[in-house]
């Protein structure tokens, strides 16, 4: 088991923001990222006609690290020059999406998605997924998405609410290290996260996550290009 606590109250943070996940085990990722996912999130910006979409992955697994001549098992991205221990597990993994959708006009959308697998490459979790715009080096999340089944596929969609009003309204901030949208870029790099959290007295007030020190590794959360997507 992971015993970073850090990391679990990071991810923890951004899970209490997604809402109530379809089944996924019977979702695979070589099936079903495909073009039909993001059919219906032209009702966030009417009118637009979605030419392309760039998938940029974050694969992070459980690998064995020395510290103190003690085995620690923790989460380390597949990009990682961090230093692991040679030795062989059947671990759990997550793969972190990160989705640039061009568009005609271009409002410059981005999508991130997370999910969860098993060592027998099961889904075992399908969710947060958020909706955002990017701007220079910052991707903005604004909105919280519905991810719904659709016979054999999924998509994202508007989350509804009743009787709560806005409650797909998200801020969350996601910094890169240098500017991210682009046709040709190969590696996106996030190096700090900053989110509204509720405050005990009233409002929200910030928290800011630096993904090098919950990770104690600067390229925990490096996004590499994978593939692109067309209508």
């Amino acid at each position: 088991m992971l015993n970073s606590k850090k990391y679990w109250l990071f991810i923890m943070g951004l899970a209490f923001l997604s809402a109530c996940k379809p089944a996924s085990m019977s979702f695979k990722s070589d099936e079903h990222i495909n073009v039909n996912l993001f059919d219906e999130l032209s009702v966030f910006e009417p009118g637009i006609k979605i030419d392309s979409i760039r998938v940029f992955v974050a694969l992070l697994e459980e690998q064995v690290v020395e510290r103190d001549a003690v085995p620690e098992y923790k989460l380390i991205n597949s990009e990682s020059r961090k230093q692991i221990v040679d030795y062989e597990i059947e671990g759990n993994y997550h793969q972190l999406y990160f989705f640039q959708l061009f568009s005609n006009p271009d409002k410059r959308l981005a999508v991130f998605l997370a999910t969860g697998w098993n060592y027998k490459d099961t889904c075992t979790s399908l969710g947060p997924a958020y909706l955002g715009y990017i701007r220079e080096e910052r991707f903005r999340i604004a909105r919280r998405l519905k991810i719904r089944q659709e016979k054999d596929q999924y998509q994202l969609q508007k989350l509804h609410c009743f009787p709560k009003k806005n409650c797909d309204q998200v801020t969350l901030f996601f910094y890169a290290d240098k500017p991210i949208r682009s046709r040709d870029e190969s590696h996106i790099r996030f190096h700090q996260i900053i989110m509204d959290s509720p405050n005990k007295i009233a409002g929200t007030k910030p928290v800011i996550y630096n993904i090098n020190r919950i990770f104690n590794d600067p390229d925990a959360m490096i996004f590499t290009y994978q593939n692109t997507l067309f209508p």
